[in-house]
């Protein structure tokens, strides 16, 4: 199973502005496929963990000019790891 996430911002509320969503990390059993998949969208590799025999233990990935997106780690899932929302002061 592949964990697909679509964000949407919204309009801009008042008391905060978000800069464009932060970042997404999912636990997935299954990282190559998860990123296959998101390499299919049109998403960049910034940094994998691998093993010696290169298999995929984790992986970061981007859309925007941003160190990662998206975060793929090994566990039961797919299930939501962590939210990082970026915001001005």
């Amino acid at each position: 199973m592949v964990a697909q996430l679509d964000v949407d911002t919204g309009p801009p509320r008042p008391g905060g502005e978000g800069e464009g969503g932060g970042e997404v990390n999912i636990c997935t059993p299954d990282i190559p496929a998860a990123y296959a998949h998101y390499q299919s969208l049109g998403f960049g590799c910034s940094e994998t963990i691998e093993g010696d025999e290169h298999e995929l233990y984790a992986a970061w990935m981007y859309r925007k000019q941003t160190v990662h997106d998206v975060a793929f780690t090994g566990g039961a899932g797919p299930r939501l790891h962590h939210l990082g929302v970026a915001t001005h002061a």
